[in-house]
């Protein structure tokens, strides 16, 4: 859907910011029903109201929506979802929104509207017809703002793997700048790294290397850049340490060697624990 990014100049019912009175004791708005996570999707109901009865018509022709914009920064994701009654049901993914997310309301032409008109003009447009096109932006409601703090997005779920032809192939470098956490390996690493890693038998070592790595290297990332706790890796690590009981020491000259007992202890189930096992089972 394309909008008219313009100075609207029709009449536009606005419940929102934009300071404009061009209806009288018109309203719209937008109720959100609360947000129930179901695994990696949670569903959102919107219910739309206006008292507009010529926008409402409109609507019910077909020739405007409602539509509901959903931007969550931190993710970069903006999406906007239009509906042609009231009701506006949404199934969506968790990993896309996290932090502020800002709903906002709107009621878009999708056809050309010839000489609209309402009895709810104010005095300055009384008898005047406008001439609408698709995109144009006919209603703004007060946009809603929610955080999104979903702890079961896991730390785990987080992390991507991908091959690398720009560093040694037996070496790998984690890269802590995005969202999502990324291990970048050498090919010949990756191609022992993905025969391993399906083997029950070798996961403790990866877990006891690599992955212990990764906890580490994002502990003193977390400690020493704060930028870094608005990323979603980040929210991902404090729920993985919350779920341990664990709580970080915060003071940038934390001594390292205390953040790798963390990690070994974060990954004491996949790594020394299994290993155990695997050396009794063999004796």
């Amino acid at each position: 859907m394309k909008f008219h990014n313009k100075a609207l100049p029709y009449p536009l019912i606005d419940s929102g910011d934009l300071s404009r009175d061009d209806y009288q004791k018109a309203n719209f708005s937008v109720h959100l029903d609360d947000i129930a996570p179901e695994g990696s999707n949670f569903k959102l109901h919107a219910r739309f109201e206006c008292d507009v009865d010529e926008l409402v018509e409109l609507i019910k022709t077909k020739k405007a929506v409602y539509a509901l914009s959903i931007e969550s920064p931190k993710t970069n994701t903006k999406e906007i979802y239009q509906c042609g009654d009231s009701d506006l049901h949404l199934d969506l993914k968790v990993e896309d929104y996290y932090g502020r997310v800002e709903y906002s309301p709107m009621i878009v032409a999708v056809e050309s509207i010839p000489s609209y008109t309402s009895k709810w003009f104010h005095e300055e447009f009384s008898y005047q017809t406008f001439d609408l096109e698709p995109g144009d932006v006919l209603g703004v409601a007060e946009s809603i703002t929610r955080t999104f703090e979903f702890n079961k997005t896991s730390f785990e779920s987080l992390v991507s793997v991908k091959v690398s032809d720009h560093i040694d192939p037996n070496v790998y470098k984690i890269d802590l700048e995005g969202n999502l956490i990324t291990i970048f390996m050498g090919r010949e690493l990756f191609k022992n790294w993905q025969s391993l890693r399906l083997n029950p038998n070798y996961r403790p070592f990866l877990a006891m290397s690599i992955y212990k790595d990764i906890f580490l290297q994002a502990m003193d990332e977390y400690i020493r850049n704060e930028d870094s706790r608005e990323l979603k890796w980040a929210y991902g690590l404090n729920a993985k340490l919350d779920e341990l009981g664990l709580k970080l020491n915060l003071d940038p000259e934390v001594d390292l060697s205390d953040l790798n007992v963390y990690a070994q202890l974060i990954l004491e189930e996949e790594a020394s624990k299994k290993l155990s096992q695997l050396i009794e089972g063999d004796e």
